[in-house]
């Protein structure tokens, strides 16, 4: 890129990376567009999008990156430290295991909160402009353009450079592996994930407490899969159960999943009810 002359950047994908991306471009003066396919997430009509979510852990390397955009601060005002790993064992029995020997920590951060704070700061910048309901269909590498689908109609866009931050089934890889001769190569793996509900403690008050240790990120490991527990503000935690397909293919009823929790899970049950 010429960087005598103002570029225009298309980032398709306006999730964490994507936002993050936008932000630190638009620091450096150059005129940004964020295709998204979905609808805009910070609208209270559209946040069941991103109701199942797998909360982030959040670290060193992530904080650093924060704080180039000014946002490390906002993010860890409602973060929740986690000072430890807490093992659940088949027989119900617990250990942790620090994180460090002079109070390092991870933090529980929930994600769609964090994609809203990353979409908002991208959004101030004057030179920044993002486009929801904006589904990338071609790139133009060689006349720097792209094509977009949106309300059923084909727009084009200038793009003197294209950015794919629109994850595992990337439209813009594809446009690159029809243009040049570009290797790939991708594989799955055999699991899948379902959110779990760990609802906190409900007192005569009115108000809750957690049903675990809090400040902990909490791992029930099962040799092929394994559940885990992160806190939430709320005295909630998010739990996760990665396992491969097969298994969740057997579970057809509830009385499977309970049978199955009462199997692999035993204190999962007497915490939290079946």
């Amino acid at each position: 890129m010429n960087q005598d002359v103002k570029q225009t950047v298309a980032i398709v994908g306006a999730g964490l990376v994507g936002c993050l991306q936008a932000c630190y471009l638009a620091e450096r003066g150059y005129a940004v567009n964020i295709y998204e396919k979905r609808s805009d997430t910070r609208k209270k009509e559209n946040q069941q999008l991103t109701r199942i979510s797998i909360n982030l852990a959040l670290s060193t390397r992530g904080i650093e990156a924060l704080k180039e955009v000014g946002l490390a601060e906002t993010v860890l005002q409602r973060a929740i430290p986690m000072r430890a790993r807490m093992i659940h064992e088949l027989d119900g029995a617990c250990w942790s295991y620090a994180y460090g020997t002079k109070g390092q920590h991870i933090n529980s951060v929930e994600r769609a909160r964090l994609n809203q704070l990353l979409l908002a700061e991208a959004d101030k910048y004057p030179n920044v402009t993002i486009y929801f309901d904006h589904k990338l269909s071609m790139c133009d590498f060689d006349n720097s353009k792209i094509t977009l689908l949106h309300d059923n109609e084909k727009i084009t866009h200038k793009a003197d450079l294209v950015i794919g931050c629109d994850g595992s089934y990337s439209l813009v890889r594809q446009e690159m592996l029809k243009r040049c001769r570009l290797d790939f190569s991708q594989s799955y793996i055999p699991h899948g994930y379902v959110e779990i509900s760990m609802p906190g403690r409900t007192l005569p008050s009115g108000a809750t407490e957690p049903v675990m240790p809090f400040n902990y990120l909490h791992i029930w490991p099962r040799k092929e899969f394994m559940l885990i527990g992160l806190p939430n503000l709320d005295n909630s935690f998010t739990g996760t159960l990665f396992m491969p397909f097969k298994y969740f293919d057997a579970l057809q009823t509830g009385d499977d999943a309970l049978n199955f929790f009462q199997e692999m899970f035993p204190d999962f049950i007497k915490l939290f009810g079946s």
